[in-house]
């Protein structure tokens, strides 16, 4: 598809929108059905000079110092101008959406096969879901806990973030894990709530690292979030000032895991449901360097004299 307008030269202004850019044909296109579609994507692409520097826009995202031309390279060697500027675009995004895909595909056929042979399963998931499990890990990829647990499809409903974290309930909270957990406790009704932490768990060890007055603030979004775990990092570096800094690490690993079982406990609705025994709170750690799990539960009884104490 030829674009609006083609490329001229580096120096002047350049925008083009493409509704519609199909992706090639290729011996690389993968089908999940009985029939394959041609994939497309919409674009509206924007180059314009500003201070003597370049500045490309592709759907609302800026890219700077790059040029519609900068991302021809047929361009740069002497092609026709009639070359549309957004064919790179269109190979670029699909060799993004085929290579990944191919990999995807053959998952998803080896799942299949499994998963048709249990036909009952099948109808059963297609009325509704009774998970007896919430789990709450780490969105780490070497953890997945329905691969660690071999949990299949209907056991568990899972989520997962950076660092298997709980806000405490504020009453006016917006974030996916309280919707999550009040989906899984009220209207799933599962009867088990756990929380996994693992090993090596990245977001730990940048929440041990984070100076007390927050002077090496390293992320935008990342350090807000798992600040909800300081009580956990603080208490760990206070008991154990003289320990090694990973050993720090695996404490604070598994006391943040407590953390967000203390938090989960803020929610009424939980609470209520753990009193009247329809749902228990367990704590998990995947140590996966050292191929092993440990796991506790929590005693309502016990939480409600420490909650008094203080």
């Amino acid at each position: 598809m030829a674009a609006r307008s083609a490329c001229q030269n580096s120096s002047l202004l350049n925008s083009f929108t493409l509704p519609c850019v199909p992706f090639p044909a290729s011996s690389t296109s993968v089908s999940f059905g009985s029939s394959c579609r041609a994939n497309h994507l919409p674009l509206h692409v924007t180059a314009s000079a500003s201070d003597s520097r370049k500045a490309m826009k592709v759907d609302g995202t800026v890219f700077k110092d790059r040029t519609v031309l900068d991302l021809n390279p047929l361009a740069k060697h002497g092609a026709p101008s009639s070359v549309s500027a957004a064919a790179p675009i269109s190979v670029v995004a699909t060799e993004v959406e085929t290579l990944p895909l191919d990999r995807l595909k053959t998952g998803y056929l080896k799942f299949k096969e499994n998963y048709i042979k249990n036909q009952a399963l099948v109808k059963s998931l297609a009325e509704t879901q009774t998970p007896p499990y919430m789990i709450i890990a780490c969105a780490d990829s070497r953890v997945d806990p329905c691969t660690v647990l071999s949990l299949g499809p209907g056991e568990a409903f899972v989520l997962r973030n950076i660092g298997n974290m709980v806000p405490p309930y504020t009453g006016n909270s917006c974030s996916s894990a309280a919707s999550a957990i009040e989906y899984a406790v009220l209207h799933l009704k599962v009867k088990h709530l756990v929380v996994i932490g693992h090993s090596r768990c990245g977001a730990i060890k940048a929440l041990m690292g984070i100076e007390e007055d927050r002077s090496n603030r390293f992320s935008e979004f990342i350090e807000d979030w798992i600040l909800i775990s300081k009580t956990a990092s603080k208490k760990v570096k206070s008991l154990h000032q003289s320990a090694e800094f990973s050993d720090q690490c695996t404490k604070c690993e598994k006391e943040n895991v407590n953390n967000a079982l203390w938090n989960c406990l803020s929610y009424p609705f939980v609470r209520e449901k753990m009193s009247s025994g329809e749902l228990t709170l367990h704590g998990g750690y995947y140590d996966f360097v050292n191929n092993a799990f440990e796991s506790w539960s929590v005693d309502l009884a016990l939480m409600s004299k420490v909650e008094k104490v203080q």
